[in-house]
């Protein structure tokens, strides 16, 4: 009998048994083809930048016009800006407790580390960040101040009295310190960073107890999503279902992020929002947010959340976007729509035409008209689904994203797009901690990928391949949270 090579075909079929797939292959981890040949995808290093707090959901990357390469990161507890090897905080403030609230609020207890604070009506939740100021005794209780005066994670007692933990322990019991120059400056509260089930008043059926109670059917907290996108050199983003935040870049990063709605000529912004995003003709999208009522007297009113409407804030023919300006006139280009199919808005994804939008069943283009009317709505398609809200990834002109149990693709159309691991990905994969799925390109390999949870996890350990110019998938493990490909960064960064 004649010798003859044995080649096997390239990429990865789990769809069919492992013997019935003789001739290709089956299982492998962390190896992707090129030219039809196996090879060892290509390792990490770290960018070497102080390690952020949380777990980073969202990466964004872009230049400014002095040539710095800015990375934003956004995690379930603070938003940083990355830039080369140092990294910043800009969380944004929810509030600055001051005096007469925060007179001689410190307390401490001989031997302890903790220090009790008394402020009422807080409003912090454990977890939460502060940053403390303007106590300027020598000590309290035998503990430096410079240990108190600084940036300090609470842990809550109650509506008036919170905790924090310093690195000394006081030397003797002390009530009622501090002076009455204190500033206590709190961050906006942090979020869950996966999926988790609460209980709480209001949860599951009504009136399944007494008046007040809390209920004892569990419901699933989301986990902390943030969208980012760049307005010139500065930074917009938003935390899915709440506020819109503005970050001026300054070359020394001394500045936090603060509420759009407080930027000088901001009018009628949306709150709760779902997504924000650019469209390619500079109008930034509200996608799922609270609506805006004509009628009334104030035009900072807001309306009830509507997770179908759309709205775009106005630009300007002479001086181009103005993302903090949303009220409609007769006189400008702001404006709102509701999309047709569906129950809520999950996600969108701007391309150079249009702007493509995920309901929970539908996807709709939204097409700039160029006239009063600013944009108009065609509806796709009825019957997609949608993962999650980072599922979706453009790459080679067109749009790929992962369904409930398929992936489709969006070219002009939406098809669904063959894969041979089908089975084998929504066999095992856990639904419950889908927010946390994302997508992403990696170009220099003709590469989209998604990286999920396997049905027994509830942080991301596995990734699919789809190499669209050779038509294969493959799969392995990996630990990752947020991905961004190289283009103004050297590498993808994740």
């Amino acid at each position: 009998m004649p010798i003859s090579k044995l080649v096997f075909k390239p990429g990865v079929n789990r769809d069919q048994t492992n013997y019935a797939s003789e001739g290709s292959w089956y299982d492998m981890d962390k190896v992707r083809f090129r030219s039809g040949f196996p090879e060892k995808i290509g390792g990490w290093r770290p960018q070497n930048f102080t390690a952020y707090v949380g777990s980073a959901r969202s990466v964004f990357t872009w230049g400014t016009t002095d040539g710095s390469e800015l990375v934003g990161i956004g995690s379930n507890v603070k938003v940083y800006i990355s830039a080369g090897t140092n990294i910043y905080d800009i969380t944004p403030l929810r509030t600055t407790l001051v005096s007469p609230a925060t007179d001689n609020c410190l307390n401490t207890i001989s031997a302890s580390k903790v220090i009790t604070i008394n402020v009422s009506a807080h409003g912090l939740s454990t977890g939460d960040y502060v940053t403390i100021s303007g106590v300027t005794c020598p000590t309290i209780g035998g503990i430096p101040i410079a240990q108190i005066n600084a940036e300090q994670v609470v842990t809550v007692i109650t509506s008036s009295q919170f905790t924090i933990t310093v690195t000394s322990a006081a030397t003797s019991t002390t009530t009622n310190q501090g002076g009455t120059g204190i500033s206590i400056a709190c961050q906006i509260s942090i979020g869950y960073a996966v999926a988790t089930f609460g209980y709480g008043w209001g949860t599951g059926v009504w009136s399944r107890s007494t008046w007040g109670s809390s209920s004892t059917v569990p419901i699933l907290l989301p986990p902390r999503l943030i969208f980012q996108d760049k307005f010139n050199n500065d930074l917009l983003f938003n935390i899915r279902g709440s506020f819109i935040y503005y970050w001026a870049f300054t070359t020394s990063f001394n500045t936090r992020a603060v509420l759009l709605s407080d930027v000088s000529g901001a009018v009628a912004v949306p709150q709760q929002v779902t997504k924000i995003l650019f469209s390619p003709q500079g109008f930034l999208l509200a996608l799922g947010c609270t609506n805006y009522d004509a009628t009334q007297s104030s035009p900072n009113y807001l309306g009830s959340f509507d997770p179908m409407l759309v709205r775009w804030s106005n630009v300007d023919a002479d001086i181009g976007p103005e993302p903090e300006n949303w009220q409609p006139t007769l006189t400008n280009t702001a404006g709102f729509l509701r999309l047709q199919a569906g129950s809520a808005i999950v996600t969108g994804l701007s391309t150079k035409q249009e702007v493509l939008i995920w309901t929970d069943i539908s996807l709709t283009s939204l097409q700039f008209l160029g006239t009063s009317e600013v944009f108009s709505q065609q509806l796709v398609s009825s019957a997609v689904t949608i993962m999650a809200p980072n599922v979706v990834v453009a790459a080679n002109n067109i749009v790929y994203w992962m369904g409930n149990d398929k992936f489709f693709t969006y070219s002009g159309r939406v098809d669904t797009l063959p894969c041979t691991l089908r089975q084998y990905i929504f066999d095992d994969i856990n639904k419950n901690q889908s927010d946390l799925f994302f997508a992403g390109s990696n170009a220099e390999f003709n590469e989209v990928v998604w990286f999920y949870c396997s049905s027994g996890a509830n942080e991301i350990d596995r990734y699919v391949i789809y190499n669209y110019s050779d038509n294969i998938w493959y799969f392995g493990t990996i630990a990752r949270t947020a991905w961004i490909d190289a283009g103004v960064v050297t590498y993808p960064l994740v």
